[in-house]
């Protein structure tokens, strides 16, 4: 909300006339008119002729005009997508079952590494930090672009990655899963990623009925003081690794990173 992004100041009182109740935050001065629901409702304004002034009447409209409100959200939000579609929303369904712009074509991977373009030089896209000391990592957003692109490349010209693919991770979130994952979707494929803590059979469980193409296997990871090579999981990777070879009629893929 508006009252969101100014910074909170906890403790302040409501003042006579609310109850004696105190507030929860308040917004810096100015932080509610440079808001992202203002700069909304004043697009909606002069894109559609409306007359809105508040987040209350915002969400009126919401309610009663769905299709319109969430079209003119597409509009604003920046996202970059190749079509939007001629469907706001999936009809004659539960609300639950809807979808939402079901002809859009737009790519996860890519409205999110735009911002690799528009970051100030030198700026951190991932600060990492792993249990262990050492284990200490700053990646900027050029870095990530780059890295990312050559994973695609790697994915797609060796492994043979194409869209509606699946490759797998048995890996723990560091920043080089991270560009496994970006990588993946880049590629219009699918990532499923599974910690190394988990069993072979809860390994097996859940990539086999994936059908990955690739898969990624940690080279090591720490947990609670121990190192990989430590842990049965670690070695247990080879069974889930002989086992995927086994129960896929295609050839898979094995990346150590």
């Amino acid at each position: 909300t508006a009252a969101a992004r100014g910074s909170p100041r906890a403790g302040t009182d409501g003042g006579e006339g609310d109850g004696g109740s105190a507030k929860v935050c308040a917004p810096f001065p100015g932080s509610v008119d440079s808001s992202n629901v203002l700069r909304f409702i004043a697009h909606c304004n002069i894109s559609l002729g409306l007359r809105m002034g508040t987040y209350a009447e915002l969400r009126e409209w919401s309610v009663a005009d769905p299709d319109a409100f969430w079209s003119a959200f597409f509009d604003h939000s920046g996202l970059v997508a190749s079509a939007k579609g001629g469907r706001v929303r999936t009809q004659d369904v539960p609300f639950h079952l809807t979808r939402f712009f079901p002809d859009a074509r737009l790519n996860y991977a890519e409205n999110l590494l735009r911002f690799c373009a528009e970051a100030p030089p030198g700026a951190d896209a991932v600060v990492f930090r792993g249990e262990d000391e050492r284990a200490r990592e700053r990646v900027t957003y050029p870095e990530l672009a780059v890295r990312v692109a050559r994973m695609a490349r790697y994915l797609r010209e060796d492994c043979g990655v194409t869209r509606d693919d699946v490759v797998a991770g048995v890996v723990p979130n560091t920043p080089d899963a991270l560009v496994a994952m970006l990588a993946v979707a880049s590629l219009g494929a699918a990532w499923a990623g599974c910690s190394p803590d988990f069993g072979v059979a809860a390994v097996l469980d859940r990539l086999a009925q994936l059908r990955p193409r690739v898969l990624f296997a940690a080279g090591e990871y720490r947990r609670a003081g121990f190192s990989a090579a430590e842990r049965p999981v670690h070695r247990s990777l080879l069974q889930v690794e002989a086992q995927l070879y086994f129960k896929l009629p295609r050839k898979l893929s094995v990346s150590r990173n």
